[in-house]
């Protein structure tokens, strides 16, 4: 007997499966996006167990009668295409004909859904890719899916799932991005019993993109809306102030399908080179129509890659109308720098009640409460002679054969740094009289579940107060008026990009000593002066800041008869 054969039906369904159903979002996708192409003016979604137990959709679309709904759980049944002709130029949401059948092989599936001609509905309960029964019932015109027990008879992929709270993140930003895609229909979310979203239907992106972030970033946004030929570009970028550490809140959607795409943040991001710290990404939601025949949806079995036919177009016009946005040019005077854009940025949400605002007024820095201590003999730092201040950076002085040039902000950071790194962990915490309330976004929830009790070592208890604000009750007690919002956003990102306890330590105290630091760009007062120099002469080690930089520079009187060119 020969070694090939032809695979079942079952082994192929399961194929597909693997491709199609990576996780419970993806189920979520498919499902949502089939309301969609159904003409649904309102969907609602319900889940458990983070997806596996329970993945619910309803919606009071077209429906289907018996004939179609039988047929819709046979791979390769679809009514989005029928022609070649029709994968050149597809307008639908799906159109793989492979979703139901690939669910409904991996999971125990209930369909039941009625159409506007039909006089009863019509129930299918699907196990295993297997038709256990189809019956007639009451119900109203739409289609509801409930999907259970997902990966019940593949253990294999169900050990891949992550923890319950992680996938409950990943359905909730696939709600929130087709939410945001089409902001005309009703959108609304259950999580058990507990209802999550509710997000009436609007005409008005901005408004939608309200509903699911709250003030606090919509009042941070520019429009963009830049139209040649046959390609629209609209959206919104957010000010710096919303920038984050990844870029999970770059929201990009291709004739309102959405896509990560690499190239696209890519150029997102260098369109706002000079406005963002490095390793932040802006937070930005665009979206994209073109002639379907001009790009490509067909790249990837779940539909969230694309590529264009004319990929240099598309990248140019869409960095043009993010450079145009944040510096408020028109298109012919693109040309104005994008420091300059941000620098007339709205002034929006700036009460200075804000407990972050409060954490971050310089002036409040007590640098005066540590001149009152007991002075040490004078060192080399104490004893120089103090000039001027050059460019609100630098500390000019002179000593007897020459002059000492300081960075202040790099000397208070090393300083910082040698003391936290003495102290160790745990680090001792404090609780706040008033918590610090800040504004979350989806991915910080995930962050902050799984990196609880790590950033309880380090001195924070960060909780979770709703889907758009956290709260910090304890601070690490060496730390005042600092920016503990800053801090927590980067602990965060060191702790998910390193496993090395030792690197997350020095990068964590790094952190710290760089957002507590004197900044460059204010002029200190003499006391505030003389104390660094005290402290400097403190240190073992004050030759470089944490990341290496300079701390200080001696000019002698030879160096300097040689910049001048003496002998």
């Amino acid at each position: 007997m020969g070694k090939i054969r032809i695979l079942s039906d079952q082994i192929c369904n399961h194929i597909a499966a693997g491709e199609v159903v990576e996780r419970p979002a993806a189920v979520l996708k498919e499902l949502i996006e089939n309301s969609i192409d159904a003409k649904a003016s309102m969907i609602t979604v319900t889940f458990k167990g983070g997806g596996q137990k329970l993945i619910e959709v309803i919606d009071n679309g077209e429906g289907m009668d018996r004939e179609d709904a039988l047929l819709c759980i046979e791979r390769h049944s679809t009514s989005k295409i029928s022609s070649i002709r029709d994968l050149e130029s597809i307008v639908s949401m799906g159109f793989r004909g492979e979703a139901l059948a690939s669910i409904s092989a991996v999971s125990r599936m209930k369909i039941t859904t009625k159409n506007e001609t039909s006089d009863v509905g019509t129930e299918i309960y699907v196990e295993g890719g297997k038709i256990k029964y189809v019956k007639d019932v009451g119900c109203n015109k739409g289609c509801q899916i409930k999907v259970s027990n997902l990966f019940y008879n593949v253990p294999a992929r169900k050990k891949f799932l992550k923890t319950e709270a992680t996938e409950k993140n990943h359905l909730i930003d696939c709600f929130l991005r087709l939410a945001m895609a089409f902001p005309d229909i009703h959108f609304k979310m259950n999580h058990a019993d507990k209802t999550l979203y509710n997000f009436p239907p609007t005409h008005d992106l901005k408004k939608r993109i309200f509903q699911i972030f709250g003030k606090h970033v919509t009042e941070k946004l520019r429009l963009f809306n830049h139209e040649e030929n046959d390609l629209s570009i609209r959206g919104y970028i957010g000010s710096p102030e919303i920038a984050r550490p990844t870029a999970k809140q770059m929201y990009i959607f291709v004739n309102k399908r959405p896509v990560k795409d690499g190239l696209l943040n890519k150029v997102i991001k260098d369109a706002c080179h000079g406005l963002l710290t490095d390793g932040y990404y802006p937070f930005v939601v665009v979206f994209l129509d073109l002639d379907p025949s001009s790009v490509d949806i067909n790249v990837h079995p779940t539909k969230r890659e694309v590529r264009f036919k004319n990929t240099k177009k598309v990248t140019y016009l869409l960095q043009r109308a993010i450079q145009e946005a944040i510096s408020g040019t028109n298109k012919r005077n693109h040309e104005t720098t994008i420091a300059k854009a941000f620098s007339k940025t709205d002034n929006l949400n700036k009460s200075p009640q804000s407990n972050r605002e409060i954490c971050l007024r310089e002036e409040q820095i007590p640098l005066s409460s540590a001149l009152k201590g007991e002075k040490n003999q004078k060192g080399f730092f104490s004893s120089l002679s103090v000039l001027c201040q050059v460019a609100q950076t630098y500390i000019v002085c002179k000593d007897n054969d020459g002059i000492v040039i300081i960075d202040f902000h790099a000397a208070h950071e090393r300083i910082l740094y040698n003391q936290l790194k003495e102290k160790g962990l745990p680090i001792p915490s404090q609780n706040l009289l008033t918590p610090i309330t800040f504004t979350i976004f989806q991915e910080d929830m995930e962050e902050i579940e799984n990196h609880k009790k790590t950033l309880l070592k380090y001195g924070y208890d960060v909780d979770i107060l709703d889907q758009h604000t956290g709260v910090i009750r304890t601070v690490p007690a060496t730390l005042k008026y600092v920016d503990h919002v800053a801090i927590i956003q980067d602990l965060l990102k060191i702790i998910s990009s390193s496993r090395k306890e030792s690197d997350i330590i020095n990068s964590f105290i790094s952190s710290l000593a760089c957002h507590r630091a004197l900044r460059a760009g204010k002029n200190l007062s003499h006391p505030e002066i003389l104390w660094l120099l005290e402290e400097m002469d403190k240190q073992n080690l004050i030759h470089t800041c944490p990341h290496g930089r300079p701390v200080w520079i001696k000019l002698t009187e030879t160096d300097l008869g040689k910049l001048f060119g003496r002998s």
